[in-house]
């Protein structure tokens, strides 16, 4: 028997293996399903086996007391050379009726079956089970579909993002986004002005997880890049993703930001966060200043909300760190957040770079202790150089 036959794709019809030394039976079982199946009728396992190798079935009819074998182990050899095969188990047997039917469960056969049955019964089984197949067919094309979108979906997400290591007009950017579903409602851009004067980075947190999520991240991308008409001020980015939310009708969807432009030729850093994850500043000396929230959070219906922006300057070799709330957010076994002061101490490393962001990523997993994450997790790392 081959080890690996091919499915059988003929719905219309289906080929049907009867095994069953009862002679009677076995041609009463032709007579009522040729009309709907093509069928195999057989008396013993060495028969079954010499059928399957042939071409496979879709349907099995199995009795329990075979001449050369057991009905339970022909079916599960031949479920496991064909994955895709249905077995109806039958009995003429009232001893130990009770087990048998167990057995049939627990094993996975598709039906019980007392013999002798009619006609009536057999061709009711039988459309049964066309119909569970033909929905499970129709359930499979779904699930390939969805799961074709999706890889578009991901495909797309992953082109709005710029590359996780960049360096532009002496500002080294380093990012990390890590997703805890197949898409992600995080986003992370950055780009300079067009006079190559400055350079905005912005990290962003969609409300939610999903299609939408990831689709109105797109939105987002869209929205900040189009504030490099106003030099990508933190206040214009602001406003410019706030009118898109209002374009796009997301009443459902809240929005955190939080936005720097980072002039390195003056060390200038201006920065804004409209709800979002507090940001840090790590001086070359390893002192840390948190940079909040300067407003609330972004949302169609918090249209003229006030944002403020603050100013600081930045040297050589300090770091500032953007981030989503799902890594301070993240629980362990008892409920313990991961919190403000262990990403402040992964911080405060002495690495530089993706070493650094990946230091905090395993600090952060080792809290969780192995658990799948529930939110995603992004983080952006700027430092003039």
């Amino acid at each position: 028997m081959p080890s690996n036959p091919q499915p059988y794709h003929r719905p219309d019809r289906p080929r049907v293996l009867v095994v069953d030394d009862e002679t009677g039976l076995r041609h009463a079982c032709e007579r009522v399903l040729a009309q709907h199946a093509e069928v195999v009728a057989v008396g013993d396992g060495e028969g079954a086996r010499a059928a399957c190798a042939e071409a496979p079935f879709d349907l099995a009819l199995v009795d329990v007391r075979l001449p050369d074998t057991d009905g339970f182990a022909l079916m599960a050899e031949l479920q496991a050379a064909s994955p895709r095969l249905d077995v109806v188990v039958m009995t003429a047997s009232v001893h130990d009726m009770d087990r048998k039917l167990l057995r049939s469960l627990r094993e996975h056969a598709f039906l019980f079956l007392p013999k002798p049955f009619g006609r009536e019964l057999l061709l009711t089984v039988f459309d049964r089970w066309r119909e569970m197949r033909e929905l499970t067919a129709r359930e499979a094309a779904h699930r390939e579909r969805v799961d074709r979108e999706l890889r578009e979906a991901r495909s797309y997400q992953a082109a709005l993002l710029p590359p996780r290591a960049a360096l532009l007009d002496g500002l080294a950017i380093h990012a990390w986004l890590q997703s805890c579903e197949e898409l992600s409602g995080d986003l992370y851009d950055y780009t300079s002005t067009a006079d190559e004067r400055h350079i905005a980075l912005m990290v962003a947190d969609v409300a939610g997880h999903g299609v939408g999520a990831a689709m109105l991240s797109g939105l987002l991308k869209g929205a900040f890049r189009d504030a490099r008409e106003r030099d990508f001020e933190p206040l214009a980015v602001i406003e410019y993703v706030q009118d898109a939310l209002l374009l796009a009708g997301g009443d459902e969807r809240f929005v955190t930001l939080a936005v720097a432009r980072i002039t390195p030729g003056t060390g200038i850093l201006r920065y804004a966060s409209a709800g979002h994850a507090d940001s840090l500043l790590r001086r070359d000396g390893g002192e840390i200043e948190i940079l909040p929230e300067t407003g609330p959070l972004l949302h169609a219906d918090f249209r003229g909300a006030g944002w403020s922006e603050v100013e600081r300057t930045i040297a050589p070799d300090d770091q500032l760190l953007m981030l989503t709330d799902g890594i301070e957010e993240t629980p362990n076994d008892g409920g313990e957040r991961f919190g403000s002061a262990r990403l402040q101490a992964a911080f405060r490393q002495g690495t530089r770079g993706l070493p650094l962001l990946a230091g905090i990523a395993d600090a952060v997993d080792r809290h969780r202790g192995g658990r799948p994450a529930d939110d995603d997790h992004t983080m952006l790392l700027a430092r003039i150089v």
